[in-house]
């Protein structure tokens, strides 16, 4: 039994891996891993096994993230802090001016350090179908969706019914199927 595993021994498992533009395939040489296991050769042999996994490759801004099976490389939901940080800015931004706690976006620019512009473009973010807030906060986001699409380049659709409705005729993610 293998005790202490190191990347050679991961290496060695594989004859083959194929990478193309939409799949990975991994070519598992058997015997090396009942090797390795402690575990008796196989009679009659067993020929290496094949496995291919399906991908795409999308831009996340500067990063490139692997889409596997059309799952997130990672199984669990991943949420994105960035952009649950921006969505709460939104509500805290929008309840302040609301309330009278900030007369103006340049009153709350100046008390939190940033930029007019930026925090112009964040507050419509407030604005957002409560379907596609709970995506965000569930990691359940389109996996191209970044903090800065959403806030420069996205288009924030305020009719939520409408998006509701999209998103049960489409089984999409309402944000990027519906919001257009």
């Amino acid at each position: 039994m293998l005790s202490n595993p190191t990347s050679e021994h991961l290496a060695s498992l594989f004859s083959r891996i194929v990478v193309s533009s939409q799949s990975v395939g991994l070519v598992l040489n058997t015997a090396r891993l009942r090797e390795l296991l402690g575990l008796p050769a196989a009679t009659p042999t067993i020929n290496d096994s094949r496995i291919d996994v399906p991908l795409t490759f999308r831009r996340r801004g500067r990063q490139m993230k692997i889409t596997m099976g059309g799952r997130s490389a990672s199984t669990a939901a991943t949420v994105d802090s960035t952009l649950v940080t921006v969505v709460a800015r939104a509500f805290d931004w929008f309840e302040r001016l609301s309330t009278g706690a900030a007369n103006s976006v340049t009153d709350i620019a100046e008390a939190d350090g940033f930029d007019a512009g930026y925090v112009s473009h964040v507050l419509p973010l407030a604005f957002m179908a409560p379907i596609e807030i709970e995506d965000i906060l569930a990691g359940k986001q389109p996996a191209d969706l970044t903090a800065d699409r959403l806030i420069w380049r996205q288009e924030i659709s305020i009719h939520w019914p409408s998006l509701e409705d999209c998103r049960a005729a489409t089984g999409r993610s309402s944000i990027s199927a519906c919001a257009k």
